[in-house]
């Protein structure tokens, strides 16, 4: 998906005189390419959702990141399904675990559930996802910081604090939302 979304965004530099543009026809080429690798092998009929690799079964939250980069459009069906399934698998309560195989292993990795937000108004859940934000946002430590990863019952926090990945997500999930209320 973050190849699809470098090469769309490379045709749109071009297209308005940023980037030379005698690569256009071939990035447009290789981003339909993608497009469709994405459609016949990563997209998962069975578990309604998008894989974390080409004809595996497992999820990764990372795939809530094609909002940001626009694959698919808005609202997109194929998202809704995903974060439901992502959210069956791999939430505990407000956090999700990154991918299939951490659960007890590791904490929930925090930028994931900010990361959900932004795709939960995406999807446009807008109410929900300001909601997760808020309880997201009271998670945070008593100076606002955030963690890598949290214990999914405790909260505890673990990993590297504080966590840039974290606090970005919170404020790209901020953004979304406000934006969205606008």
């Amino acid at each position: 998906m973050a190849c699809w979304g470098a090469l769309t965004r490379a045709v749109a530099l071009a297209e308005q005189g940023h980037l030379p543009d005698r690569s256009v026809g071939r990035w447009r080429a290789e981003a339909a390419a993608i497009d469709r690798y994405l459609v016949e092998r990563c997209w998962s009929q069975s578990r309604k959702a998008w894989r974390m690799h080409a004809d595996g079964q497992e999820l990764d939250c990372t795939t809530l990141l094609a909002v940001r980069i626009g694959y698919r459009g808005e609202p997109d069906p194929d998202l809704t399904h995903t974060i439901a399934a992502l959210r069956a698998e791999l939430g505990r309560g407000p956090l999700l675990y990154r991918f299939s195989g951490t659960q007890g292993r590791e904490g929930c990795f925090v930028a994931c559930s900010f990361w959900l937000v932004e795709a939960l108004v995406a999807a446009g859940r807008v109410d929900e996802g300001a909601r997760l934000l808020d309880e997201l946002v009271a998670l945070g430590n008593d100076v606002g910081l955030y963690t890598e990863e949290m214990t999914p019952d405790s909260h505890e926090f673990r990993g590297n604090m504080p966590q840039g990945l974290s606090h970005l997500g919170l404020i790209n999930a901020a953004l979304s939302v406000a934006s969205a209320r606008r």
